[in-house]
């Protein structure tokens, strides 16, 4: 029985593999690249990269289960604000043309929201505090 098996398990095989021949699309086929401008293009997008970009921080510093939480919240806090103000620096999508003291603002409120600490009404509600004061004066 387990001979008849293998047996019947072989020509499946050998009939499976030219079925995924025929089923293969034929043309071109365009070949996607990652497009990493597109993090910077909302608040959104980049409180989704900052917790990827943090675990590859932490495993290039090598910080494992012994190394305190508080290090490692600050890491990612740190990390949220680095890389929004990296977004600033080279005018990459939301933050283009925006002062300095407002992609801190944003690099703070992405840090919060990444990290669950704050959700996005209340971020905008920090940066229109900051902004508003400023242009009442």
């Amino acid at each position: 029985m387990k001979f008849l098996l293998k047996v019947f398990t072989c020509l499946f095989a050998l009939l499976a593999v030219p079925l995924m021949l025929f089923a293969q699309a034929s043309g071109a086929v365009e070949v996607s690249t990652t497009n990493y401008v597109g993090v910077f293009a909302t608040f959104g997008s980049l409180v989704v990269v900052i917790p990827v970009i943090t675990e590859f921080v932490k495993r290039g510093l090598r910080l494992d289960s012994s190394t305190p939480d508080w290090i490692k919240q600050l890491l990612s806090w740190l990390v949220g604000i680095v890389v929004t103000l990296f977004g600033w620096y080279f005018s990459l999508g939301f933050l283009a043309g925006i002062p300095f003291l407002h992609a801190l603002i944003w690099g703070f409120g992405v840090s919060l929201a990444s990290n669950g600490v704050a959700d996005i009404k209340i971020i905008q509600w920090i940066f229109n505090l900051f902004t508003n004061a400023k242009n009442r004066r």
